[in-house]
């Protein structure tokens, strides 16, 4: 009868076995089983077009769940039981629709799934649908399964060690730990069959055509790849170099933008903490050099500290020298940072420094470093005092934009003269840019026109739209285009058509991928329409009160800079599609008293 039993055991030996647990089966589950406790009351927590979900019911769901695991005080202990509670209401939906299609399922189909570890609890559709979309490229008959059966599945096995059927441990998992009968664990699972039948119904009329799979296949086969240099605003922000005089004339001229933003950033500049504004130059020594690479990294910065003293401008030789790759294309300014951000040598000696003087050189796991301490900051600064800083930071703001532009703009004329991306590009031997900020020539991965992000580029629908008009008659786009605040200058580099022939190997793998996602949007949909149907027709009521969930916690604090710098229940068998009723007779032991009495089964 059972194939759990018959796949694990053979012979006559089986045939016993079989005979015994069939006889066990039906002395806990059959009507003369009296279940386990007696008394109790009934208590609903939601009603579904006149059939009530009784209160029992959906902590039996909660724990099968492993809802006893989840504090009160758990941030996801409110919307867990809340998708414990839609689950159960789309299931008393899809109930009612099988009695009204004839559609059923028997105990004893219940009790074989049970045998063979088929455990099952409906959970909403579009919880289902939601992660199925996330993973577009999961097998689709993966995808059709997850909808209709297995993502409903519970994972616990009642086997012991030699694969049969534990019947100690069954009884134990359901009394103990579902806090629930045996008999109505049997019904639960018996309702979840039609339910599943019910959902495989309303499925098989989902189709795809073949207009929709030849669509689909030039949505995601007619592709582009594009050649294309990046420009970023920091790349020509960090090398300005403004003079002393050209920020004073910039401050008078823009005072009302600087006294906005010192307005909006007022934060910056009240109740300050002993803050330190220093510039560095480092030359690197890994942790683990040898004594010949320390050597000669410690003659670099020896040199680097007679011409500073020699009078060498600071910020000009950070900029040439520096090989942290965070600061060194901003003269070495690591800006204010309190005690503590950086690593203790290096801290020390910054503040250690008087405003306008340089230190020896001093070493970190970083390597070498010359300090130069350009000033301190304390309380409150005021306007005046913050200007020259603000100034210069809308200076190389707009500036650097103005420029960006100006280089992109010249780009695309020079392309349009007939040069090839490759000869615009300043060569990069002692460039100190960081790689991923250089200008350089780059290729996107191919990509469809359904695509709203580029590889390599990013959210650019008018450019995925742009791109699809170039040909090799027209390989450059007439524009330059702007993606979340960087510059592209984009030219054709390969253009990819789909063909008949490439069509025919491919259409059934798209149709099945293309009626998985299909079914799963037309199941959410059909769903969520039935429980507004009946939320609106006034035969939906939740009488379950969910606390709010807790506040998530607060980030972290930011760190410091980047790149080198040194910081350091269930009821009785009814009717298909009726409400599981709560077996008057049954009275679950409370939660801490079944804990004592025995230990709960583990899941798989």
């Amino acid at each position: 009868m059972l194939d759990f039993f018959r796949q694990h055991v053979g012979g006559m030996l089986g045939i016993v076995i079989i005979g015994m647990i069939v006889f066990v089966f039906a002395l806990n589950f059959g009507v003369q089983s009296k279940g386990w406790g007696q008394g109790g009351s009934e208590e609903f927590v939601a009603t579904v077009d006149g059939h009530d979900i009784s209160e029992m019911t959906f902590k039996y769901a909660v724990n099968l769940l492993g809802g006893r695991e989840i504090g009160r005080e758990d941030p996801s202990w409110a919307p867990f039981r809340q998708s414990v509670m839609e689950g159960l209401i789309e299931r008393e939906l899809l109930l009612h629709m099988a009695e009204a299609a004839g559609i059923t399922a028997s105990k004893e189909m219940a009790e074989e799934r049970i045998a063979n570890n088929e455990i099952f609890l409906t959970r909403p559709i579009k919880e289902l649908a939601e992660e199925l979309n996330r993973n577009f490229f999961v097998d689709p008959a993966i995808a059709a399964r997850v909808l209709v059966k297995d993502g409903h599945r519970i994972r616990h096995s009642f086997a012991d060690e030699k694969g049969v059927f534990d019947l100690d441990g069954f009884r134990k998992f359901v009394r103990y730990y579902l806090q629930s009968t045996e008999e109505g664990f049997v019904e639960q699972q018996r309702l979840e069959i039609v339910a599943e039948r019910m959902r495989e119904l309303l499925v098989m009329g989902v189709r795809v055509s073949e207009s929709e799979i030849h669509d689909a296949y030039l949505r995601d086969h007619d592709t582009v790849k594009l050649s294309y240099i990046r420009l970023l605003p920091s790349y020509f922000m960090d090398r300005l170099a403004p003079t002393p005089e050209e920020l004073v004339t910039f401050a008078a001229e823009h005072a009302d933008e600087i006294k906005q933003y010192y307005e909006t950033n007022k934060f910056n500049y009240t109740n300050l903490e002993k803050l330190a504004r220093a510039r560095h130059i480092l030359i690197k020594v890994a942790e683990d050099a040898t004594d010949e690479e320390k050597k000669v990294a410690r003659e670099k910065i020896d040199g680097i500290l007679a011409r500073l003293k020699a009078g060498e401008d600071f910020a000009t030789l950070a900029r040439q020298e520096s090989e942290d790759t965070g600061s060194g294309q901003k003269g070495g300014d690591l800006g204010y940072t309190p005690k503590g951000r950086m690593v203790p040598e290096f801290d020390a000696a910054m503040f250690a420094l008087e405003p306008g003087k340089m230190s020896e050189v001093v070493t970190t796991k970083y390597g070498f470093h010359i300090i130069k301490l350009e000033a301190f900051r304390e309380g409150n600064v005021s306007l005046e005092q913050a200007t020259p800083e603000i100034a210069e930071e809308i200076y190389r703001k707009q500036v650097g934009e103005k420029q960006m532009q100006e280089t992109a703009d010249g780009f695309l004329a020079r392309l349009n003269a007939g040069e090839q991306m490759a000869a615009l590009i300043p060569p990069a031997e002692g460039d100190p840019t960081p790689e991923a900020l250089r200008l350089q020539v780059r290729e996107t991965q191919p990509f469809p026109r359904s695509a709203a992000t580029i590889p390599g580029i990013g959210e650019a629908r008018d450019l995925v739209a742009a791109a699809f008009a170039l040909s090799p008659e027209k390989p450059l786009a007439d524009k330059v285009f702007k993606v979340r605040g960087d510059l592209f200058v984009v030219r054709l580099a390969e253009r990819s058509a789909p063909t008949q022939e490439e069509y025919e190997k491919l259409k059934d793998r798209i149709a099945e991928k293309m009626l998985a996602f299909k079914q799963a949007s037309w199941l959410k949909e059909r769903m969520r329409a039935l429980v507004d149907l009946a939320e609106k027709s006034g035969n939906l009521e939740r009488r379950l009160q969910l606390a709010p969930a807790a506040s998530p916690v607060e980030g972290a604090p930011p760190t410091g800079p980047k790149g080198d710098t040194p910081v350091g229940s269930p009821g009785k068998a009814g009717k298909t599609g009726k409400a599981s009723q709560p077996d008057k007779s049954a009275k679950p032991v409370e939660a801490d008293q079944a804990d004592k009495q025995a230990e709960a089964p583990e899941g798989e």
